[in-house]
């Protein structure tokens, strides 16, 4: 991280108490930034592929860029409308 211990550990703490002040009081807690890759299935039982990559048409091949926030079984092939599946 490029940072002093001290540093890091003012960091550490500082989110450790905003960690517990959120489920002791039932505030939602938002995780963002930075590029991640999912590890194993995803919620909805499907394998996370991260932000990037395309949707792919099982039919005839055609791709597109992955729209963040909108899953590929959501998308329709442009050319012949066939669901799109994550390339």
């Amino acid at each position: 991280m490029n940072v002093s211990q001290p540093t890091f550990n003012r960091i550490l703490s500082s989110a450790r108490r905003k960690i517990a002040d959120a489920l002791v009081n039932g505030k939602s807690i938002r995780i963002g930034g930075g590029v991640y890759e999912m590890a194993g299935r995803g919620r909805m039982g499907g394998f996370g592929a991260g932000p990037e990559g395309e949707c792919v048409c099982p039919k005839c091949g055609y791709r597109i860029p992955h729209r963040r926030g909108v899953p590929c079984y959501q998308e329709k092939c442009p050319k012949c409308g066939t669901t799109m599946v994550r390339g």
